[in-house]
């Protein structure tokens, strides 16, 4: 394995941080804020929201967790990728075992 992206793997990508992106929208308007107010509840720009929701490449991991925590969404993040839930690695681990 050559660890580079296939362009599958970057499409799919790209629409993860789309859905994201639309999801942390979906939440501020649901909690009645303006993309202002997440912005100020963040420290970051407005323009730095609008690209987030828009799921705009080059949107840092840091800027979506801290939307989620402006949010309180934090806590579903802390499982993602727990290695304790690793099933990928389960099945290849007892497949080495005699």
């Amino acid at each position: 394995m050559s660890g580079e992206a296939t362009p599958t793997t970057r499409i799919e990508v790209a629409r993860a941080v789309a859905r994201l992106g639309r999801d942390i929208r979906t939440a501020r308007l649901r909690r009645g804020l303006t993309q202002r107010d997440l912005a100020d509840r963040m420290g970051v720009s407005l323009s730095s929201v609008i690209r987030l929701e828009r799921g705009m490449p080059g949107s840092s991991m840091s800027m979506y967790v801290g939307a989620l925590a402006a949010l309180d969404l934090l806590e579903p993040l802390a499982g993602i990728a727990d290695p304790d839930l690793d099933e990928e690695y389960m099945w290849l681990d007892s497949t080495r075992r005699p």
